[in-house]
């Protein structure tokens, strides 16, 4: 009888801490990066949430760069959410993806609800 209360006492403290690790995750997953890598060992696809208005470039040209580099990443998601914005940063993010294309790495878009101008 003891051994049935032990054994059930680690199921419980085990499925509470695997709860708790998943929570975590979700949680850090939910209060958003800009910038994501999937991966394990290995090859690599990055990620890059472009949401909102395109009022800058600065930081979408500089993790498009920065993945460029890793030869580790074999492409790039650019996930966009955005209605558009100014012509100078949309140009700018646009010129980038054209070199990183030239230097022979899989650049993709995913569209969500809005992906529009820009």
């Amino acid at each position: 009888m003891k051994r049935r209360t032990a054994v059930a006492v680690v199921v419980i403290v085990s499925c509470i801490l695997v709860f708790g690790f998943v929570s975590i995750l979700a949680i850090v997953s939910i209060m958003g990066r800009s910038d994501m890598t999937f991966s394990g060992f290995g090859e690599k696809i990055a990620v890059i949430e472009i949401s909102g208005e395109i009022t800058g470039s600065s930081d979408v040209i500089r993790q498009l760069k920065k993945y460029n580099k890793d030869q580790a990443v074999k492409a790039i998601v650019l996930h966009i959410d955005s209605p558009g914005g100014a012509v100078a940063p949309s140009q700018e993010i646009y010129q980038e993806i054209l070199r990183i294309r030239r230097d022979g790495k899989i650049v993709v878009a995913s569209f969500a609800s809005v992906a529009a101008s820009g």
